[in-house]
């Protein structure tokens, strides 16, 4: 999925999340990502041994959080990252578990209007690579560095156009077509690249 730039996902704190689930361990694969081939704004992937998430800077991409982890294959997985501009402090969390946290060392995300937003993929030269050979629902980006992961994570958003820091809503409730809606009333609707498939979802959410 492939979101072209704007204020909405390039908020200065955030929280990105979503459901996964993998069907293969190996290599890099991205899950949500900002970035191009000359910046990277933030990003949260899997490497093959771990889950990682990171924002980038004045200096490129730090080394951010990592846990070592390996899913398991068809289950269903809630992913979350956040970072705060205030504190600086960052979190990466696992079904609604903190499992890492640090104070990061970007005092403020460097963002680029040529990098667009990107779920399941990250784009390199104008060309998406490292997918995610899984599946993605309820992906979510919000101008906040949100600590309630937990009490949120499997619901549904009854409102979306008008939930607090709410910046981009993607319930990926579609059955066919080349684009995503953004729920939120904002306007950052994605396009669908690399032949994607659509399947219901049975991520625990109610």
């Amino acid at each position: 999925v492939r979101v072209e730039d704007s204020a909405d996902v390039s908020p200065a704190s955030l929280t990105l999340e979503g459901w996964f689930r993998f069907y293969s361990t190996q290599g890099n694969q991205t899950l949500m990502a900002k970035a191009n081939d000359s910046s990277f704004s933030y990003k949260v992937w899997y490497d093959g041994t771990s889950l990682r998430g990171a924002v980038g800077g004045e200096f490129g991409l730090e080394t951010g959080l990592e846990e070592e982890w390996t899913p398991e294959i068809g289950v269903w997985y809630h992913i979350a990252f956040t970072y705060d501009a205030t504190t600086f402090e960052e979190a990466l969390y696992i079904n609604g578990v903190e499992v890492d946290s640090d104070e990061s060392d970007v005092e403020e995300i460097e963002y680029d209007a040529e990098s667009p937003f990107t779920i399941g993929a990250e784009e390199v030269d104008e060309t998406p690579g490292s997918f995610l050979f899984g599946m993605a629902d309820e992906v979510r980006i919000w101008s906040v560095a949100r600590t309630d992961i937990a009490d949120r994570m499997n619901g549904i958003i009854d409102d979306p156009v008008n939930e607090a820091n709410l910046n981009a809503y993607y319930p990926f409730n579609e059955t066919s077509g080349s684009t995503t809606d953004d729920a939120t009333g904002n306007g950052n609707d994605g396009t669908l690249e690399g032949s994607p498939m659509f399947f219901p979802s049975t991520a625990p959410i109610s």
